[in-house]
């Protein structure tokens, strides 16, 4: 009997010794994986970017209708001004015509009263209510053109078609995307240098930017600095341009910044 509960407090003390293992074990291994990163790891291959167009726009719908005609699908170039999409503009251009008539109305108005008023026929008061009317008159007016000409979505810049976001006679509400537009003659990469080289980094520095999906190295023009280190990298972060005047590079690709600036500006 006294054997038995000899082998029973052996077995306790032995699992109470394995569930200490455990729980140290654990506890260094999580230190590990939450200790910062050093992004120098990458130093030989390049510090890994995020490619993006410089330029890039939804373009949403600033009145309700119907999508009309659709000028330019997915991945069509375009220039500044071009007419990208139109909604159906008849209801508002009848508005138009409406404000436009009840503007000439309230002006005719406002005129007669002010030579009632030179007579001595009518009141202060009479006068400044055919102003109002005619001021407000002349504002719906306004507001009635701009509501037709938003009903032309023109391209704010020369740029591609990234997305279209609706099709044609599809009924669109106000404030609702119908577009995604890109200039991408000039990329941007983003990327984390390592806190270490922080001094050596300045606007105007030339990097080296690899890009395998075209197995090309191209130049990248740092243009931004970020003035924080990030602390649970140890690392900044920094933005560089690269001419994509071949129009070989798309956004979305994967690029290596290699880590040595090979050049100033």
């Amino acid at each position: 009997m006294q054997s038995v509960r000899g082998l029973k407090h052996t077995c306790q003390v032995a699992m109470l010794l394995a569930l200490l293992l455990t729980v140290f074990t654990g506890v260094g291994r999580s230190d590990a994986e939450n200790s910062p990163k050093d992004p120098s790891a990458d130093a030989e291959q390049g510090y890994i970017s995020i490619l993006y167009p410089i330029k890039s726009a939804t373009l949403s719908s600033e009145v309700m209708g119907v999508i009309h005609k659709i000028n330019f699908d997915m991945g069509a170039a375009f220039k500044k001004g071009a007419v990208l999409m139109l909604i159906d503009d008849g209801y508002f251009l009848s508005e138009k015509d409406k404000a436009e008539a009840s503007k000439a109305f309230a002006a005719a108005a406002y005129q007669s009263k002010r030579e009632l008023y030179n007579q001595k026929s009518i009141s202060t008061h009479e006068l400044a209510k055919a102003q109002s009317d005619y001021q407000i008159a002349m504002a719906n007016f306004d507001i009635a053109q701009k509501r037709l000409a938003a009903c032309t979505i023109r391209a704010p810049f020369d740029g591609k078609i990234a997305k279209r976001l609706t099709n044609e006679n599809e009924f669109v509400a106000e404030g609702q995307p119908l577009l995604e537009i890109i200039d991408d003659r000039m990329i941007r990469a983003k990327f984390h240098l390592p806190a270490s080289i922080y001094a050596q980094i300045e606007v105007g520095q030339c990097f080296d930017v690899r890009i395998r999906d075209v197995s090309r190295t191209f130049k990248g023009i740092v243009t931004h600095i970020s003035p924080v280190v990030e602390s649970n990298t140890s690392s900044f972060q920094v933005f560089a341009e690269i001419d994509n005047d071949r129009n070989s590079i798309r956004s979305g690709m994967t690029a290596y910044v290699m880590p040595v600036p090979v050049e100033s500006k």
